[in-house]
């Protein structure tokens, strides 16, 4: 483990160990798409939902009076500990506990790459409590969410907090853990009927021609992924919910924003 700056904040990292460290470190920082999107819209208090180590709840902390991250998986939050500890003074609370759509305990599989842990019962799992978005003292204005197919259980613990208040939501999409018991197309359709709109969308990795009919908010010279905004719901929801016949994923991550 060593101490780096990354993006102007001090992090420790691992990166002789599987996990987010070594892409870090390759590409100085996390993915631009996702960052910008984070750093533009993101303020007042911000929920980091599956914070890992810690790289979006400090940059969150830059621009949002108060953090709130949640993270259950044990090599993941002592390393988030630490970088909240070295950036004395962030408005950090970390939470050691899963975000699901009701309290109560899960299985957690424990992926080799600590970054790709989820909840469910496969191989290595450790049992986690969990929590909703609307058991939260803190009322959220922001919510980042990166759960590896468990966004669709979050989003379902945060319905009344959404009906309640305008949040906007980032999140990283895993169409191929969707379907009738995890039912991603319901959920925005339910997020729809309350106000919810789609405002940005990415490409996912060798999938940018796909999109590039529709208008381009933002892109990076060299870098596969691009944000648009004012795609149709009827192209974008099944690219967000379905994986397509060859594997590949259309969709990196969506911007959901309350009309």
């Amino acid at each position: 483990m060593f101490k780096k700056r990354i993006d102007g904040i001090k992090m420790w990292l691992e990166p002789g160990k599987p996990g987010i460290s070594r892409r870090i470190i390759a590409k100085d920082g996390g993915e631009p798409c996702f960052m910008w999107i984070l750093r533009h819209e993101a303020s007042g208090v911000a929920f980091d939902v599956g914070a890992n180590i810690g790289y979006t709840t400090l940059h969150l902390a830059q621009r949002c009076t108060e953090v709130v991250a949640f993270e259950p998986d044990p090599r993941n939050i002592s390393i988030l500990d630490k970088n909240v500890e070295i950036n004395n003074g962030c408005p950090i609370t970390v939470k050691r506990i899963a975000i699901g759509p009701r309290r109560g305990f899960t299985q957690f599989i424990l992926a080799q790459k600590p970054n790709l842990s989820r909840m469910g019962v496969l191989g290595d799992s450790i049992g986690v409590e969990v929590e909703s978005i609307d058991e939260q003292l803190a009322q959220p204005d922001f919510i980042k969410a990166d759960l590896e197919g468990g966004e669709v259980g979050m989003l379902q613990g945060a319905m009344k907090t959404l009906r309640r208040r305008p949040v906007k939501i980032l999140i990283e999409v895993h169409p191929q853990f969707y379907g009738p018991k995890n039912d991603m197309k319901r959920m925005l359709r339910s997020l729809f009927d309350i106000g919810y709109q789609i405002k940005y969308v990415v490409n996912a990795k060798g999938r940018k021609l796909v999109l590039k009919p529709y208008p381009l908010v933002k892109e990076f010279k060299d870098f596969p992924r691009a944000v648009y905004t004012g795609i149709p719901l009827g192209d974008v929801l099944p690219w967000i919910c379905e994986m397509p016949a060859d594997g590949k994923k259309v969709v990196q991550a969506i911007l959901l924003e309350k009309l």
